[in-house]
């Protein structure tokens, strides 16, 4: 019985962003070869061509379109349950400190990348956002933060 394999869905996805073999292949580390041979396998397993070859690299077929949405929230759903799994749980303050000439811009941008990886950092970052920062930075990283 065929199934679909993540690793083979990733595969997908960096060919279909790039819209190359040999560029996804370079974005997942892989050859291009081993790239190529893990789409053919792709396309096997599904029984239809997912890309349109041209001379200057690929299109996304009707079918790999629809299997396009499937494959991010897939390969989206197994990552989070990993980082769920394997967080080991950390716990503290932290705190920051950046010169007054980078601004709140940077600042806002360093808190916002941090809050989605640190489970327990969004009651940290609204107590943040309160006291420290004007009402626009703040709201900025609190849509990161998903506050």
């Amino acid at each position: 019985m065929n199934n679909l394999d993540s690793e083979l869905l990733r595969t997908f996805l960096a060919v279909a962003e790039t819209g190359s073999i040999t560029e996804g292949a370079r974005v997942i580390g892989r050859s291009q070869s081993a790239t190529s041979l893990q789409i053919m396998r792709l396309e096997e397993v599904v029984g239809r061509e997912l890309f349109d070859r041209t001379g200057r690299g690929v299109n996304v077929s009707d079918t790999g379109q629809r299997l396009l949405p499937v494959a991010k929230e897939v390969t989206g759903r197994l990552d989070t349950a990993l980082r769920e799994l394997t967080a080991d749980g950390l716990r503290g303050k932290l705190r920051l400190a950046i010169p007054d000439d980078h601004g709140r811009a940077k600042l806002t941008r360093i808190i916002a990348g941090f809050c989605p990886v640190a489970s327990l950092c969004r009651a940290g970052c609204q107590k943040f956002l309160e006291r420290r920062l004007s009402r626009t930075a703040g709201k900025g990283i609190a849509r990161s933060c998903r506050l």
